[in-house]
């Protein structure tokens, strides 16, 4: 028995050995082996493309084995550009481009040996095509697609043909919108290739609105391109593409028809917006004044100049249904502004601020004689308003006299009389607001009994008062005007230096701050002042809240530790002023990181530097200690950017500071995490690391870690963490 297990052992190294023999001896033609390379045919080269009509993009090559290393550096081209290789096995296909040779030309193709292969009919020639067909022609009918096939709603990159059947007679709206990087233009044409129409911006954003008057039962066609292949002899769309529908717009004889006379020329965009009506005559210009004020429309400015243009007559609108009608009679042209009917005014009273988002007419019944102001206050947009007295006469208009695009228009308004203002924007709303007060700066002028001799109102939230003398006595009582309507004192009395200045009395309001200066010619005397902290909103620890208006707030630590108070906003510059219990400011500015004491009650206001306008911001108060130590992992670098927004550093980025204890810290903050109800996401490589550190990162929504591992991976590895 044994005898016979060592010769069966015998006999199975035997075979294992012959394997293995068999094995070296298959690997011996490799394709890697360039001493003994396989032999291969190069047996075919075609084209694709059509002569005259499509341009050739790609060579197909075939083999009679597989060139398993075949790159495209084997490959070499005169003639044209290559691309990309593809295909697999026998068939391989090359992208090819920038073809110089002729329609109809040969181009050479030449592949060196890939690596382990000797390949035989190593150059070979195919016949290559060019597009020379011209660009469609709009007035050509043969040049156009009569079966054209592309939907309505399609994106097109390329000059583009698409039919239309009408079913129900009206007017219908063709347009492009979603223009990436480019100027779309079109072209309407009927039954028989009869042209329409045609348009280039009429949607606004460089797009086209086609609108034309259709019947049922009938073909049209559009040939949607762009206006640089229209005019400027441009041959495709640069890349850009958009998109192309088709809308119905009803019956529209009762807008085009408005003022009661055919016009020769009528457009509106597809959206139904932005009327033009033109008439080859200057005789209407009277007629279509006289339709607007039977109307109710309220026109705002007349003018009348020279000019030497054909006689015509126009009627154009904006956003908002304001007309401009123009005429000329050749010598003179003639103008007029007419802003939409008075209907449903809303009331403006003094000192009450008003939303507005849309065009809008507010009414202001004057109670007293003086001069008033009619401000806007905004941080995006551009507001624009017009001032109308009860006749609809208009007494002024303004854009930007206001800070930041802000309207402000000042007037002596009568008591007992309406006064009406027509509230715009300069360009559009475009989801933006603002919000719109009227002022009595008569008695704002003169809140101190004596009248300045410089004054400046620039809004509820930024007035100054100037007097070029004044006494001690005068400065005291100011103060105490000031302290009757409500305000504390932030900065008592008191004496500030000495000057050789000529004496002078300054009062400014920035916000709800009161400030104060005197000079005697001699000495410099200041106050200021804030709104009373009487009803002082009580603050915990975390919180946040939106503040749209100036806000005292209360805060009575529970520990004695370091505290972090924050203001974040897009829209304002928010401005946090912390007092003590004596209400002596400790400290000033948008973030403030302090120490306090536990048990002692601390004041906050809450304001902006120059007034909220309309704006707001988040404000928010946090434990610096406790958000420091969220991981229970000593930090190197802490950062509070605004509420619950950190930043946590382990490990110096510039020092190594060991690969076990960075590991450490990062399976610490892991740990962390999935044990606390959060989901990680896929790791993200996102480069080398330059040292050993670990970051964290928190933005009120999500958690995200990057591990640096210089001494393990390598690798920089970003992770995401969400709370479930």
């Amino acid at each position: 028995m044994v005898k016979i297990q060592k010769a069966f052992l015998v006999v199975l190294v035997a075979v294992l050995l012959m394997g293995t023999s068999v094995l070296v001896a298959c690997g011996k033609n490799d394709s890697n082996d360039t001493s003994n390379p396989i032999s291969i045919s190069w047996t075919g080269l075609t084209a694709n493309g059509a002569a005259d009509t499509e341009t050739t993009t790609a060579l197909t090559l075939t083999f009679d084995k597989d060139p398993t290393t075949l790159s495209v550096d084997n490959i070499s081209l005169a003639g044209a550009k290559k691309g990309e290789l593809g295909g697999t096995g026998v068939t391989r296909t090359l992208d090819i481009y920038n073809i110089s040779v002729n329609e109809g030309d040969d181009l050479t193709v030449t592949i060196s040996n890939p690596n382990g292969f000797a390949i035989s009919g190593s150059t070979k020639t195919v016949t290559v095509h060019i597009n020379n067909q011209p660009a469609p022609n709009p007035f050509d009918p043969d040049s156009f697609d009569a079966n054209a096939t592309t939907e309505f709603g399609s994106q097109i990159s390329e000059d583009t043909w698409f039919k239309f059947v009408c079913t129900e007679s009206g007017t219908y709206g063709f347009y492009s919108y979603k223009n990436d990087n480019c100027d779309p233009f079109a072209m309407l044409f009927g039954p028989g290739m009869t042209y329409i129409t045609y348009d280039d911006d009429n949607s606004g954003n460089s797009d086209f609105g086609v609108v034309a008057d259709l019947e049922a039962g009938k073909t049209y066609y559009l040939l949607a391109t762009t206006y640089d292949i229209m005019w400027n002899n441009h041959t495709d769309f640069d890349g850009g593409s958009y998109y192309v529908d088709v809308t119905f717009m009803g019956d529209l004889s009762g807008i085009k028809n408005f003022f009661g006379i055919a016009p020769d020329y009528f457009s509106i965009n597809p959206q139904g917006s932005f009327p033009y009506w033109e008439w080859n005559d200057n005789n209407y210009y009277n007629e279509i004044c006289q339709v607007l004020d039977e109307s109710g429309f309220v026109c705002v400015g007349t003018n009348v100049g020279d000019s030497w243009d054909s006689p015509w007559t126009s009627v154009s609108t904006d956003y908002y249904g304001c007309y401009y009608v123009r005429a000329y009679d050749g010598t003179h042209e003639y103008e007029a502004y007419y802003l939409p009917a008075i209907n449903d005014a809303v009331s403006l009273t003094t000192d009450d601020m008003q939303t507005v988002s849309q065009a809008t007419w507010f009414k202001f019944d004057c109670q007293e004689s003086g001069a008033y102001e009619f401000c806007s206050y905004g941080t995006s947009g551009d507001p624009y308003a017009y001032l109308v007295d009860s006749d609809g006469q208009c007494i002024d208009q303004n854009d930007d006299n206001g800070t930041n695009l802000n309207f402000s228009i000042s007037a002596d308004l009568e008591a007992g009389k309406t006064y009406y203002l027509y509230a715009t924007t300069y360009n559009g709303f475009n989801g933006n607001n603002y919000s719109v007060n009227v002022a009595n700066t008569s008695a704002i002028e003169n809140l101190f009994g004596t009248k300045p001799d410089n004054f400046y109102y620039n809004g509820v939230d930024d007035i100054t008062w100037s007097w070029d003398s004044g006494t001690f006595t005068d400065f005291e009582a100011y103060c105490g005007i000031i302290e009757s309507k409500g305000y504390t004192s932030i900065i008592s009395l008191s004496y500030d230096g000495d000057t050789t200045e000529s004496a002078y009395f300054d009062v400014n309001k920035q916000g709800d701050v009161y400030s104060i200066t005197y000079c005697d010619g001699t000495h410099y005397w200041h106050a200021a002042y804030m709104p009373s902290a009487d009803n002082a909103v009580e603050l915990s620890v975390p919180s946040q809240q939106e503040i749209s208006q100036a806000t005292w707030f209360s805060f009575t630590p529970g520990e004695s530790e370091t505290y972090m108070f924050t203001a974040a906003s897009y829209d304002c510059n928010p401005q946090l002023i912390l007092f003590d219990s004596d209400f002596t400011i400790i400290d000033y500015q948008p973030y403030i990181q302090v120490d306090l004491v536990k048990g002692e009650t601390y004041y906050i206001f809450a304001t902006t530097d120059r007034g909220f306008f309309g704006a707001s911001y988040q404000f928010g108060v946090e434990s610096y200690t406790q958000a420091k130590n969220f991981f229970g992992i000593e930090t190197t670098d802490f950062e509070c950017y605004s509420y619950q927004n950190y930043h946590w550093s382990f490990g110096d980025s510039s020092n190594s500071v060991g690969s076990t204890a960075n590991q450490d810290n990062f399976d610490q903050i892991n740990f962390y995490f999935t044990t606390n109800g959060y989901t990680r996401s896929e790791p993200i490589n996102i480069g080398p690391a330059g040292s050993d550190y670990t970051d964290a990162y928190y933005n009120g929504d999500h958690y995200t870690v990057y591990f640096s591992d210089q001494s393990g991976t390598g690798n920089i590895t970003e992770y995401d963490y969400t709370l479930n």
